[in-house]
């Protein structure tokens, strides 16, 4: 789990053990505060000098001071890019989802509820993929190198039943499958749903599966693309000889064996400990403390995606905030196929008309004891609208259309 603090805590943050570099830095400290004492007892005891002066040690010390903070800095910018890719992909599915319930929400047939539990499906299925192949990096080098035989992938297949179908035999899929697959359930729209999807609003969910199939490129890229190796090979290499210099170039200089091996364990903590923060972020979706949760944050998407589609059951979500102004989604009856009605409640103090509800044909008894049915399982907010009658109106409103009805 990321370890979450309080950055004003100063006392907290320089004491807290778990998810600082303190386990890993600890015995090199030691080893060289060791080092160091044995260097010192030998020169100003035994009169037997290993030590030699700082001018080499100096020149050394800034190319080593270049190499190990220009790789933390780097480290901490490939960790934030992660968590924002991460993010990315995360809001594509999401966003997907609302714009399936907005535009599909008033269809509660069992052909609209299978398009939604399909696609609800798919989208769990590639978020999890997804994840799994970023948190192993074999398997992720596996899939970008084309190693893998298409026998081992599961096979999405959107037969003549409609009914997406994979391979059983297949044990690794492949996020591109599965966001194909994707692709394929929502071309395929009017298969299901009695009014299709406009092709305007099916051009924006291609671009949330288009978005999300950019950021998964960029996601495995932190698994398949390290840091150059000559770049990391050159830094550790620098690190390790100066750090190791570092006891006999302070003997020579400090006659204080105390302040000397203190100075060898802060110096130790400080460089060593920047190169332990460089190997723990490099791979920001491993389990170490620092890491991104991304398991954490994929199951709460997949929690929102599952109450966004929880329609494919049958049932929406209620969404209200002024309860004398809904819509309902219920479905109107085979024997009642007609446009819905607009009920107008018409004020006798000024004249005006505002627009109270919309129902459907069927409403009307519920309508005169004051209730409105909401049929189907939820409520959608419209934005308010007022329509203002004068006496200039060209006709009677009763003879405007005879759908309109006033209410008491």
């Amino acid at each position: 789990m990321t370890v979450i603090y309080n950055i004003e805590d100063s006392w907290h943050v320089i004491t807290h053990v778990h998810g600082s570099v303190w386990p890993h830095v600890v015995w090199t400290c030691v080893a060289m505060s060791a080092l160091t004492t044995v260097l010192f007892v030998l020169k100003y005891y035994y009169h037997f000098d290993l030590t030699f002066n700082v001018a080499g040690n100096t020149y050394l010390s800034l190319i080593v001071s270049f190499l190990v903070v220009g790789r933390a800095q780097n480290a901490i910018q490939r960790f934030w890019e992660a968590r924002g890719a991460v993010g990315d992909a995360l809001k594509s599915c999401r966003e997907l989802s609302l714009m399936i319930i907005a535009t599909t929400g008033r269809e509660t047939t069992e052909e609209a509820n299978l398009f939604r539990l399909l696609v609800k499906k798919q989208l769990v299925k590639l978020l999890r993929s997804t994840m799994e192949v970023i948190q192993d990096e074999g398997l992720s080098l596996r899939l970008m190198q084309g190693e893998i035989d298409e026998k081992d992938k599961c096979v999405y297949i959107f037969d003549s039943s409609r009914i997406s179908k994979y391979n059983d035999t297949g044990h690794i899929t492949d996020p591109l499958d599965v966001a194909g697959a994707l692709y394929t359930i929502l071309e395929r729209n009017d298969e299901f749903l009695e009014k299709p999807i406009h092709f305007l609003r099916m051009n924006a969910m291609f671009s949330c599966i288009s978005k999300f199939i950019d950021t998964y490129y960029h996601l495995t890229k932190f698994t398949t693309t390290p840091i150059p190796f000559a770049v990391g090979n050159m830094g550790r290499t620098a690190l390790v000889v100066w750090i190791f210099t570092i006891p006999f170039v302070l003997v020579n200089q400090i006659d204080e064996l105390v302040a000397c091996v203190g100075l060898v364990f802060a110096i130790t903590y400080a460089f060593v400990g920047l190169e332990f923060v460089v190997i723990e972020l490099h791979d920001p979706f491993g389990d170490d403390p620092n890491d991104i949760e991304v398991e954490r944050l994929c199951e709460t998407t997949i929690r929102g995606i599952e109450k966004d589609l929880m329609g494919c059951n049958g049932a929406y979500s209620t969404v209200s905030y002024e309860p004398e102004r809904r819509i309902s989604l219920a479905r109107p009856s085979s024997e009642q196929q007609h446009p819905p009605q607009k009920v107008l409640r018409r004020s006798t103090s000024d004249l005006s008309t505002t627009a109270d509800e919309t129902s459907f044909p069927g409403d009307e008894e519920a309508l005169s004891s004051g209730q409105q049915q909401h049929r189907g399982a939820g409520v959608f907010l419209m934005p308010q609208k007022s329509f203002q009658a004068t006496h200039d109106c060209a006709r009677p409103m009763s003879e405007i259309s005879p759908l309109l009805s006033t209410a008491v």
